[in-house]
């Protein structure tokens, strides 16, 4: 699975923004989508999203690439930091070449 768009790290708690059928925002926390991708047998993803693998001092572990790959998801790409769209775009054409 690969997803590209907006991730947003506060306050101790990660979200994906995904949009809703009406085109506004909405925040979906990091244990939502590990929720949606359990058991289904995705073995890979990738976030292009920034700050899908960033965490926080206080909480280890709390990014969503992380919570993946504690629900048994192989292998997980994520950004720790926030990146210009170009470079997620660059990225994602050498990785996949």
């Amino acid at each position: 699975m690969h997803f590209t768009g907006h991730g947003i790290f506060d306050k101790g708690k990660g979200y994906l923004v995904l949009e809703t059928g009406d085109g506004k925002a909405r925040m979906v926390d990091n244990a939502a989508i590990s929720d949606l991708l359990e058991g289904r047998g995705v073995r890979l993803v990738v976030l292009s999203a920034c700050q899908s693998g960033k965490t926080s001092n206080k909480e280890a572990y709390a990014d969503l690439a992380s919570i993946l790959a504690k629900n048994k998801i192989p292998a997980v790409a994520a950004m720790q930091y926030s990146i210009p769209d170009l470079s997620a775009t660059k990225f994602a054409s050498i990785f996949y070449q």
